[in-house]
């Protein structure tokens, strides 16, 4: 693959000559001009200037040549100079990519000169590629032309490009790098064939590692692969007298294997690969890939040098702990002998959790820790150590002496069977954000209650404890301790507390991570005395875990094979065991009758429905609706709203989100006022509060609270001409009623930037789902505590997590519904309309009104009893006789001595200016189908009359002579036409 420094600009080949026509219109000019002077003067000197033209075009044509071979001269001067240094930057290249290649691939010069790193051997198997180097030859070179036109021409210039192109892409004596897995057959003279055969062998030694693969080899001449005997592999030498050597390394899985022979027909089957060893002539003569097949220029390796080379692997193996008594491939956890379970108050946490080349690995986080770190790429077997480590603790010491708390931020599926153990507080996952996020904060409050229990003990450490205080170690162990701290930063705090607090705590950490460097803070290793390292991929990670690089060195197989560093004393090797599920529930058994559970050390989730009879009464002046979750104090308190101390209340909410369940919940505690949800009775309720709020003569008001539901919606039924007048009826109650006793609580959906005032009046505010992030923000939460599914009721207060109350007895519309808006103050109630009312009727259909009041009353059917405005004079009406009469509260009407109705539209009494304003002295004026707007300019009442709610009744507005306005309505069962 072509990298960024080997792109090449590609030299411009030579701009064409450009052609030059023969100027024949130049040179017929003069010519032309010259006769006609003649004709005109008839002197013979005038065709003198004929013979101009064409001088001055061949001139000009050979001035135009000249040009031309200058500018080609030119041309192919700069092309040489960018041929040239394109030569110069493709050599420079290719010796990169030369030096590039041979740094990183494998070859047996590297292991002779020592150039390969240890952290780059026993990394391969047999399940992926085993690349050995076999010489120099031609392959592809990742230069590339940037810009190279196509050089299809036969000149000089187009064949020196196509030479040019075609030598970059070719790079000559590079690395070349063979896959030892196909099988390797080196054909050729003895001594030449057995040089090559040792470089692929040492190259394959160094790959597979000493633990888990043997060499096998069949020969005519066990003293030319004695050497072998000195490496760290088991290896058996076998003489066949069969006139070639064959090498196989592998173990039952599969094998690697490498011959020489003199023929390719004695080569074994096994080598699809066969190399011709000859001196200048080798060659690669048989691959799977044909494109493989070239010269090559083969690597040797004497056998002097192969026994250093033998002799420097078995010394890596000895530091890495390969050496002396290999370990077993697998470990069973009944394996690591018999124990016995330790009595109860011991200060340890002793457990034998793996065997090393010296007897079983027994470890204590109380004496070696208190903290441990375990490092280990991915699929070298975290999860089987950690699980193992777990195991035998729980085995070793029970439940009132050690707790685990799992951490697996990797799914969940490694630590899932640990659950069961009765020593395990909890199992937090990845898939459940919101619960690991609320179990998580509860470490900080489990390490001040292990403070508290403490000091109310008076030791200063729980190793201090006096005799039957039981307090139980808490091991909390973290799979994938990188990623935890990726979705909760704030974590690190939390961590490197328990870090310096954990041993006197009884705290004891266990993290595991790919990569601990600029992961696990400072703080945290300098904490952590007790290392454990498996397989990495690179030096300075196993350097950041062990202080050595051996765990770089360590094989793929077998997993669970770890580095461990205790007591700041050398690393040792050990093999941890597999643990199946057979031996969790022996462990479980073992401590089934324990009757003492250790304290977990966060509650269990908020119930998706708390009953309103599990909450405890409220004190006075305080109302309990629902439960709160505090998880950084290890608590769920009664989440109480106390009105004179939280002000008014804001509650906003998506549909279904439990906004009503909450205002029903808060009725259920007594003195409560509802606003009724249609706008009629809306706007009469909020009419009455306010002036309740602003009568003098009224001074002891009894504290209530008033509920409105969903003011957001409620204020988009009203009418237009009416929305700024309910807002500011809502707004100015919200401002006075708090110290009159009134305090409310209003719903909305979401917080349109109408609702600003309202917003601003409010002391305390609850949220409970909302449809997405940006919402919850706008509604004035945290964008972080935002939770995309949450059940009906449950929300945030305060900064906590709340789960509304609800009354299981009842469902929300049988419930006592406390003092409603309809008890306290009464919405008005339509005034009917009789015959005896003289009327003055406004209508935007005057016919259909003029139909519906004579069905009503059937005094306005006889003649004359209806007129038309302009019809007749308001004199002729009837004369009314005393005494006058009061029909309704409020309404004072003369009774006529007959029915006498005045009926016109809009622009009828408009036209007759001043007819309204005189009929109003003796008339009652109808305004019906009308908009507020039309009432207030026909009758001249500044202030807006009460709402009507059209779409639901059949009511219109009666304004009295004494100016008040009153909806009211005909007789029952007249409906509209």
């Amino acid at each position: 693959m072509a990298s960024e420094h080997h792109r090449i600009a590609a030299p411009a080949l030579p701009a064409p000559p450009q052609p030059y026509s023969f100027p024949v219109m130049a040179t017929i000019a003069p010519v032309v001009v010259s006769v006609a002077i003649w004709l005109i003067t008839q002197s013979v000197f005038a065709l003198v200037f004929a013979a101009l033209g064409p001088a001055v075009a061949v001139a000009s044509l050979a001035d135009a040549r000249l040009q031309s071979r200058r500018r080609r001269r030119r041309e192919n001067e700069r092309f040489g100079a960018e041929l040239e240094a394109a030569s110069a930057e493709v050599a420079a290249a290719h010796e990169r990519e030369r030096q590039e290649l041979a740094e990183s691939l494998p070859s047996a010069r590297r292991l002779v000169w020592s150039t390969w790193p240890q952290s780059e051997r026993w990394l391969a198997g047999l399940d992926q590629p085993v690349p050995v180097g076999i010489g120099a030859g031609e392959r592809a070179s990742s230069v590339q032309f940037e810009g190279a036109a196509a050089a299809r021409g036969r000149d000089d210039a187009h064949v020196a490009l196509r030479a040019l192109v075609d030598g970059a892409a070719r790079l000559i004596d590079a690395p070349l790098v063979l896959d030892a897995r196909l099988g390797i057959g080196v054909v050729g003279p003895r001594v030449v064939a057995n040089a090559t055969t040792r470089g692929l062998v040492l190259q394959v030694l160094a790959s597979l590692s000493p633990v888990g693969h043997s060499v096998a080899v069949t020969t005519d001449d066990r003293a030319e692969w004695a050497w072998l005997g000195l490496a760290p592999h088991e290896v058996t030498i076998v003489d066949d007298g069969e006139p070639r050597t064959v090498v196989r390394v592998g173990n039952s899985a599969g094998e690697i294997v490498v011959g020489v022979a003199e023929r390719s027909d004695r080569l074994p089957a096994a080598t699809r690969i066969v190399v011709t060893a000859s001196g200048l002539r080798s060659r690669i003569e048989q691959h799977p890939d044909r494109s493989q097949l070239a010269p090559v220029r083969l690597e040797q390796v004497s056998r002097e040098e192969a026994v250093v080379v033998a002799r420097g692997l078995a010394a890596d193996a000895a530091r890495a702990g390969f050496g002396d008594d290999p370990l077993p491939d697998r470990l069973d956890f009944d394996a690591l002998g018999p124990r016995e379970p330790r009595s109860a108050g011991r200060p340890s946490l002793a457990a034998v959790v793996a065997v090393t080349a010296r007897g079983p690995l027994r470890l204590d986080l109380v004496t070696q820790g208190p903290h441990a770190i375990v490092g280990g790429t991915t699929g070298s077997g975290k999860s089987e150590l950690l699980t193992a480590w777990i195991l035998a603790i729980a085995h070793d010491h029970g439940p009132g002496d050690a707790s685990v708390l799992l951490v697996d931020f990797k799914g969940g599926s490694a630590f899932a069977a640990l659950g069961r153990l009765p020593h395990c507080v909890g199992v937090i996952t990845d898939l459940d954000e919101d619960g690991a996020q609320r179990a998580l904060e509860s470490l900080a409050a489990e390490l001040r209650r292990r403070e508290r229990l403490l000091a109310a003990a008076g030791a200063k450490s729980i190793d201090t404890l006096p005799d039957g205080t039981r307090l139980p170690r808490l091991v909390i162990v973290v799979d994938e301790f990188a990623a935890m701290v990726s979705g909760f930063p704030e974590l690190h705090a939390v961590f490197a507390d328990i870090a310096s607090r954990g041993r006197s705590l009884g705290v004891h950490l266990v993290l595991c991570t790919q990569r601990p460097a600029g992961v696990i803070r400072d703080s945290v290793l300098a904490n952590s005395a007790l290392r454990l390292s498996l397989r990495v991929n690179n030096r300075a990670d196993s350097a950041a875990v062990i202080g050595s690089d051996a765990a770089a060195s360590l094989p793929v197989e077998p997993r669970g094979r770890a580095i461990v560093a205790a007591d700041g004393g050398e690393p040792v090797l050990a093999q941890f065991p597999l643990v199946a599920q057979g031996d969790i529930d022996r462990v479980a058994a073992l401590w089934a009758a324990e009757q003492h559970r250790p304290h977990r050390p966060w509650l269990d989730p908020l119930p998706t429905v708390v009953g309103l009879d599990t909450l405890p009464a409220g004190d006075r002046g305080g109302i309990p609706f629902g439960r709160l979750d505090d998880p950084a104090n290890q608590s769920q308190p009664v989440a109480v709203y106390r009105p004179v101390e939280h002000g008014n209340l804001l509650v906003v909410g998506a549909g279904g989100s439990g906004k009503s369940t909450l205002l029903a919940t808060l009725a259920a505690s007594g003195e409560v006022q509802r606003v009724p949800a249609d706008i009629e009775g809306a706007w009469d309720a909020l009419v009455a509060l306010l002036a309740e709020l602003r009568d003098p003569r009224d001074s002891d008001h009894q504290p209530r609270l008033v509920l409105l539901d969903d003011v957001d919606a409620l204020l988009g039924r009203f009418p237009e001409e009416y929305e700024s007048a309910v807002l500011e009826l809502v707004t100015q109650c919200l401002r006075e009623g708090p110290a009159r006793g009134i305090h409310w609580a209003i719903t909305a959906q979401r917080l349109t930037p109408g609702l600003h005032p309202v917003v601003g009046l409010c002391g305390s505010r609850l949220l409970l789902r909302l449809p997405n992030r940006q919402e919850h923000v706008l509604a004035g939460g945290d964008g972080g505590d935002f939770v995309g599914r949450l059940p009906p009721g449950a929300g945030r207060w305060n900064g906590l997590r709340l789960q509304v109350a609800v009354d299981h007895e009842r469902p929300v519309a049988s419930r006592r519904p406390g003092r409603h808006c309809d008890a306290a103050h009464p919405p008005d109630a339509p005034a009917v309309i009789d015959a005896a009312t003289p009327l003055a009727v406004v209508s935007n259909r005057p016919v259909d009104f003029t139909a519906r009041l004579r069905r009503a009353l059937p005094d306005f059917a006889e003649p004359g009893a209806i007129v038309e405005v302009g019809a007749a004079p308001l004199s002729a009406a009837p004369p009314a006789a005393d005494p006058p009469a009061t029909d309704q509260p409020g309404l004072t009407v003369t009774r006529p001595r007959r029915a006498h109705a005045i009926v016109g539209d809009l622009d009828a009494w408009q036209s007759q200016w001043g007819a309204l304003a005189a009929a109003r002295s003796t008339h009652a004026v109808i305004v019906d189908a009308c908009s507020a707007s039309e009432f207030r300019a026909v009758t001249r009442v500044r202030a807006l009359p009460p709402v009507l709610d059209t779409a639901r009744s059949t009511a219109f507005w009666l304004l009295d002579p004494a100016g008040t306005v009153t909806r009211a309505t005909l007789p029952a069962g007249v409906p509209i036409p």
